[in-house]
């Protein structure tokens, strides 16, 4: 049997292949600054190269909101005793963000699957909801005719 050589005894290290999406060229300013910190605080396989435009506008949207509050703050009625136009665009960047951050799946909402909350409960149907508070989940209870113990689940 021939000797190895040096090369097949040295331990095998991974290749990363993966490489973090990069923000284009004609990204600028603070909304370059935002799509790095958004590249960077996630996995690095998460987004894809076509991704690159829904997640520039997403970037875009978030500096165009820090826009409308800065001017929202000077105030919301303009010296002829109208609504300011900042409200409405202020409205409509918000859905543009909301929906732009549910299809990069970066919302909680977005990320989160309904079956996999449930495996994560365990299918314990003893178990407080989150979101129930105390009186809903003792309604819960005595209609599915199971009891709970007072101390544990209420606040």
């Amino acid at each position: 049997m021939p000797r190895k050589s040096k090369a097949d005894l040295a331990p095998i290290r991974p290749v990363s292949s993966v490489t973090r999406l990069q923000p284009p060229m004609t990204l600028t300013g603070p909304a370059r600054t935002v799509f790095t910190a958004i590249v960077a605080n996630n996995a690095s396989n998460h987004f894809l190269p076509s991704d690159t435009a829904l997640l520039e506008t997403y970037c875009c949207t978030i500096v165009q909101l820090e826009q409308c509050r800065k001017e929202l703050q000077k105030g919301i009625v303009t010296d002829d005793g109208k609504v300011s136009p900042w409200v409405g665009v202020q409205e409509r960047t918000i859905k543009s963000m909301v929906a732009l951050s549910m299809r990069l799946r970066l919302s909680p909402q977005s990320r989160t699957d309904p079956k996999t909350l449930a495996r994560q409960r365990g299918g314990d149907p003893h178990l407080r909801f989150p979101w129930e508070s105390s009186e809903q989940y003792s309604q819960r209870c005595l209609a599915a005719g199971y009891e709970h113990d007072k101390d544990e689940g209420d606040e």
